[in-house]
């Protein structure tokens, strides 16, 4: 009867968990769509006020850190804050961390600035916008048109070190940059495991060599004090077997 009871209270605890889990994943999927729908209406609200700018507007900031996150992540989101930089030729400072900026996202941006555009700052930290190839050249190509820019927040974009490369050679020789941020990044990793190698392979290099001095260099003992290890390494240099 102990058993019983013990047995029975145990699925009741067992059936109240599974109740509680079930509960509180219906209140993850209510909140994930409440978040889903509030991330729509600040994209439509962006892409009213990209409506409503004048053509040459006076806008000089653009910054959508918290208030939009994630808003950019769709091609509605994304359309919208092209319209924006094309309109604002005055524009110097966009932050658009963690906004779901992506790659295609990022070449919109390019293509809608100016050829001598006034952007003085770029923040596109916790972005998922260099992960791909287009999306490093967009970067380069907004480097190249932005000679005023001296500050680029690359924290955690997924910039490799080829993507790094594309970013140096697209620097206008008249570059003012003074605050490059690169944490989080694989733009340095390549060069890192490249040199590694290298030492990797001149210390396996030197090893040879000292071990080939080492069986060349003529053994001072005597004859019958030869070590086994030496016979063995004769023996295999000399195509002999010992045993």
């Amino acid at each position: 009867p102990t058993a019983t009871a013990q047995a029975a209270e145990a699925a009741v605890m067992f059936f109240d968990f599974c109740d509680q889990q079930q509960h509180r994943q219906h209140h993850r999927i209510q909140a994930c769509a409440a978040r889903q729908r509030v991330i729509a209406q600040r994209a439509v609200a962006v892409e009213r006020l990209a409506e409503a700018l004048p053509t040459q507007a006076a806008l000089q900031t653009v910054m959508l850190e918290l208030w939009a996150t994630e808003i950019l992540a769709d091609e509605q989101g994304q359309a919208a804050l092209a319209t924006i930089f094309a309109k604002s030729p005055a524009l110097e400072e966009a932050d658009l961390t963690k906004s779901g900026l992506t790659a295609r996202g990022l070449e919109r941006l390019a293509a809608a600035l100016p050829t001598k555009a006034a952007l003085r700052k770029l923040t596109l930290f916790s972005t998922k916008s260099l992960e791909e190839e287009h999306g490093q050249i967009a970067l380069a190509s907004i480097v190249e048109k932005s000679p005023m820019l001296d500050y680029l927040c690359l924290r955690e974009t997924g910039l490799t070190a080829h993507g790094m490369e594309r970013l140096a050679a697209a620097m206008p020789p008249e570059a003012v940059l003074r605050d490059l941020n690169l944490m989080s990044t694989k733009s340095l990793e390549e060069e890192h495991s490249t040199d590694k190698k290298k030492e990797e392979e001149d210390d396996t290099e030197v090893e040879e060599t000292e071990e080939k001095e080492d069986l060349e260099k003529p053994y001072e003992g005597s004859e019958h004090e030869l070590p086994l290890t030496g016979l063995v390494v004769m023996g295999i240099t000399h195509g002999l077997v010992f045993s």
